[in-house]
Parts: C-alpha cells; structure tokens; sequence
C-alpha cells in the first residue's frame, strides 16, 4: 500500500473511533434514562396498587 493509502485508512479508522465513542456515550445515557423510567413506573404501579384496597 502507498502511503497515502494508508493515511486514508487511518483517517478513516480515527472517524469510526470517534463515533464508536460518542455511540458510548449516548448508550450510557440511554441506560440511565431507561433505569429512570423503571423505577418511576414501579412506584406508579404501587401508588395505583394501594388505591385497590
């Protein structure tokens, strides 16, 4: 390969780098965000299970 092939792969090799990362970072937010929304739905199912007795 010449080298500027294989400045081109690398090039292309840091954008996929970089994306993989902010694809991390949006997953851990997702996670937290997801844990959110079960906790809060466990507590409305136990707030709408008290109002049946």
């Amino acid at each position: 390969m010449s080298n500027e092939t294989n400045n081109i792969a690398l090039e292309h090799l840091r954008r996929i780098r970089d994306d993989l990362s902010m694809l991390k970072d949006d997953m851990h937010d997702l996670k937290s965000r997801m844990s959110t929304v079960e906790v809060s739905t466990g507590q409305i199912i136990t707030m709408i299970g008290g109002l049946n007795q």
